[in-house]
């Protein structure tokens, strides 16, 4: 499963509202209500345990998951590799 997959399924899946629709990698997922504060500790533990990793409390930020473009650089950041 590529990573864009992964998040996307998350996403569908935890939404606090219907985002059947797809998702550009740019959209601002806290603006689309596709992920919210407590959503995103949920997918940090998917992304860990889906992809081997640890990510740090302190890296579990807006920031770091605004958009899927951002968390698939922040993932590829931490694997130190390139998904598909």
């Amino acid at each position: 499963m590529t990573l864009s997959k992964t998040i996307l399924d998350f996403l569908n899946n935890n939404a606090k509202r219907d985002i059947k629709s797809q998702l550009s990698k740019d959209d601002n997922l806290f603006n689309t209500e596709a992920l919210d504060s407590f959503s995103i500790i949920d997918l940090a533990s998917k992304l860990e345990e889906e992809y081997d990793i640890k990510i740090p409390d302190a890296d579990v930020e807006p920031i770091n998951f605004q958009t899927i473009d951002a968390i698939e650089n922040y993932i590829r950041t931490r694997k130190g590799q390139w998904f598909m």
